[in-house]
């Protein structure tokens, strides 16, 4: 099994190394005991690189027919409350 370094893990994905430090527990990082390193395994790296890469939802390629999330979810933009929405406006109009 493959270990890589802050240093390195840095390099594959081309951030500064403060940015993969200051992440280092939220990626799954580790010492070995008795070492100062903080180490993690090429497998959990490419895994974690594979679910971020897609977070938003969009498609990868031109052929890919995965939709973005916001095209998959019914969504209904309507006031809570017309009547308060209707006595705020009024408020706002009378400034004028």
């Amino acid at each position: 099994m493959e270990t890589l370094s802050i240093k390195q893990v840095a390099s594959i994905l081309n951030v500064s190394y403060g940015t993969v430090f200051n992440h280092r527990h939220k990626w799954g990082f580790y010492k070995i005991k008795g070492s100062r390193l903080w180490r993690i395994d090429k497998t959990d790296l490419d895994l974690l690189k594979n679910r971020s890469n897609n977070d938003r939802g969009l498609a990868l390629s031109v052929g890919e027919e995965k939709l973005c999330r916001s095209e998959r979810e019914e969504t209904s933009i309507t006031l809570t409350s017309i009547p308060l929405a209707v006595k705020e406006l009024d408020g706002l109009l009378k400034r004028l």
